[in-house]
């Protein structure tokens, strides 16, 4: 039986932080879309396809991709391959240029195809309020190298009658979205990398506390690394745990990694800012130091109430065989509100001995 692992992701609120023209964020890596036309509403399912082969191996996906339209027009669309390169530490990708081929098989998109009742599909119609799911099949022989290819797969809504050329469907888009896969051909070379960078601000006064946890992958494949950052007080006592969000981190590259609960925050400021709603003011009274970190990736530990020496110890391991790496930083908690307090109390007492003491030498 050949070796094959076949993975699907679909990290649905990083879905929601696409605002950039064919810019998404990676290691959930999301789809990305654009419209110009109103009658353009396309969406797909799964969002990413992640792919580990070891060769002689034949692939086809375990869950259908699903396109619908939810638009009142049929939509005709052209698939395209783009292969992209991890731009930045949030995430962010950037498109290669036609003539680029990654890798170490420039043949690798032949290798590749979407099936629709086995046949493969270049181009397609949907109906309007209606779906269409197809296979992503894809066929590596036995002699294949190893590498990392990463790919979007992008669906154009054109023009019917200019979508006989490339160059004249791409200038007549009227809208587009776009699936992204990371395969992964092995055997894979072992897995290296290391923290970047572990910080925050040594005085914090108040929380949340926000740490930077930037991960770099030194490996030839890409990784999903999982971790936890454990807050432990001047006693040793655990205090808090911030889990991160697993996201993948590509090849030869650097990611920050942000917590649970400050994806899911950055989530909601970039909803109602994208809708223009009365909740961002709701969310920055609520908590104004975490909207004024917005959609920035960092690690949250949610306590307001900080006093006194706190140790924060991070622990990543870059895949299920390892490495494990561990970090420990420290920082304190001073809050101006109970310093402030001490201060008057402090004076009032130092004030009322004084008093007594010259009313003390008075009747002497």
């Amino acid at each position: 039986m050949p070796n094959t692992k076949y993975k699907i992701q679909n990290p649905s609120l990083l879905y929601m932080l696409r605002t950039v023209l064919f810019v998404l964020i990676l290691f959930a890596l999301c789809p990305l879309s654009f419209a110009e036309a109103n009658s353009f509403d396309l969406s797909i399912s799964p969002q990413i396809f992640q792919i580990e082969l070891s060769p002689p191996a034949t692939a086809r996906a375990s869950k259908t991709i699903t396109l619908e339209n939810s638009g009142d027009d049929a939509l005709p669309l052209l698939v395209q391959y783009r292969f992209f390169k991890p731009q930045g530490v949030d995430g962010e990708i950037e498109y290669l240029k036609d003539d680029v081929k990654p890798g170490n098989d420039p043949q690798i998109l032949d290798r590749i195809a979407l099936l629709e009742s086995n046949q493969e599909v270049k181009s397609l119609t949907i109906p309007p309020k209606s779906k269409k799911q197809l296979d992503l099949a894809v066929n590596i022989p036995k002699d294949e190298p190893p590498g990392d290819y990463y790919f979007s797969i992008i669906f154009l809504s054109v023009n019917p009658e200019a979508s006989k050329s490339a160059e004249s469907s791409q200038s007549s888009a009227t809208g587009g979205i776009a699936m992204n896969v990371l395969l992964s051909i092995g055997p894979k070379t072992k897995t290296t990398g290391s923290i970047e960078e572990f910080s925050t601000p040594f005085f914090e006064y108040k929380g949340p506390v926000n740490f930077n946890v930037k991960i770099r992958n030194s490996s030839s494949h890409f990784i999903y690394p999982k971790g936890q950052i454990l807050i432990t007080n001047m006693f040793g006592q655990k205090i808090g745990k911030i889990d991160l969000l697993p996201l993948n981190i590509l090849s030869g590259s650097s990611r920050m990694l942000p917590s649970r609960e400050q994806f899911v925050y950055a989530a909601q400021i970039e909803e109602c800012k994208t809708k223009k709603t009365d909740k961002c003011k709701e969310y920055e009274k609520e908590n104004p130091k975490l909207y004024e970190l917005g959609t920035a990736p960092s690690a949250i530990w949610p306590e307001n109430f900080l006093l006194g020496p706190y140790k924060a110890t991070l622990t990543i391991a870059l895949s299920d065989e390892g490495p494990l790496y561990v970090k420990s930083i420290h920082f304190v908690g001073l809050p101006v509100t109970v310093i402030l307090a001490f201060i008057i109390c402090i004076t009032l007492i130092i004030a009322i001995r004084t008093r007594l003491e010259r009313r003390s030498h008075l009747k002497k």
